[in-house]
C-alpha cells in the first residue's frame, strides 16, 4: 500500500513517494513487523540561472535473515537528507554544490556498533550537450563517516570512523527513450583514524 504525488506549481515541482508493507511470519511471529518507505523531493527553480533540489527519505524495515540468526529482531531505520544547487555560468556550463546526511540505526543491541552517520559535501561542474539533460561533469566529494557506538573488544575500544575523498568524472547520457548511460570514474582516498589497515587509495567507478 502506498501514496504517490507529483505536483507542479509554476516552475516548482514537488514529488512524494510512500509505501507501507506488513510482514507476518507463520512460525516466527516474533519477527512480525511493519515496513515503510517515505520519500519527498522539491525540485526548485529561481530566476534564469539557479535550480536544484531538496529532499528527505525515511525507511524502516526488518533486518536481513543473516542478521536475525542470533534470534534478535532487528529493525533498521534509515534517514537521509539532501540538498543541491546548480548555477548556470554559460548556456552549456553549470556549477554544482550539494550536501547530504545519512543515518542508520539498528534496534537490536547486538548491532548497535553498526549504527552510523555519514555527512557528505560535493562541488563540481557540468557541461550539457545542446542545452539538454545529457551532460559530462567533474565532481569533488568528501564524506565524514561516524560510528557513535564504538566496538568494545578485549583490551581495546575500536572506532570504525573514516574520512573519504573522491575526485571523479561523471556522465549522464540518454541515447533514446530505452537506452541511457550513467556513471563515473575517479580516484578515492579513504582514511581511518584508528584502523589504518582499512585505508584505501585507488581507482573507483560505477556504471548503470
Amino acid at each position: 500500500m502506498g501514496l504517490d504525488a507529483d505536483i507542479t506549481a509554476s516552475r516548482q515541482n514537488f514529488v512524494l513517494r510512500s509505501s507501507v508493507l506488513q510482514n507476518n511470519f507463520s512460525t516466527y511471529s516474533a519477527l512480525d513487523s511493519t515496513a515503510y518507505d517515505l520519500r519527498g523531493t522539491w525540485n526548485w527553480v529561481v530566476g534564469g540561472r539557479w535550480e536544484g533540489d531538496v529532499g528527505a527519505s525515511f525507511n524502516e524495515s526488518l533486518g536481513s535473515f543473516i542478521d536475525t540468526r542470533s534470534g534478535q529482531k532487528n529493525i533498521r531505520k534509515v534517514s537521509s537528507y539532501s540538498a543541491s544547487a546548480l548555477y548556470r555560468v554559460l548556456y552549456d556550463w553549470k556549477l554544482r554544490a550539494a550536501l547530504g546526511y545519512y543515518e542508520l540505526e539498528n534496534s537490536a543491541p547486538l548491532f548497535f556498533s553498526a549504527n552510523r552517520r555519514d555527512i557528505s559535501s560535493e562541488l563540481g561542474t557540468r557541461y550539457y550537450s545542446k542545452g539538454e539533460d545529457n551532460f559530462l561533469g567533474f565532481n569533488l566529494r568528501a564524506i565524514d563517516g561516524v560510528f557513535p557506538n564504538r566496538q568494545i573488544l578485549p583490551g581495546v575500544t575500536r572506532d570504525d570512523g573514516y574520512r573519504q575523498f573522491t575526485a571523479e568524472g561523471v556522465i549522464n547520457w540518454r541515447y533514446s527513450d530505452l537506452t541511457s548511460l550513467e556513471g563515473g570514474i575517479g580516484w578515492t582516498n579513504r582514511l581511518h583514524d584508528q584502523l589504518s589497515y582499512r585505508n584505501f587509495s585507488g581507482i573507483t567507478g560505477r556504471v548503470m
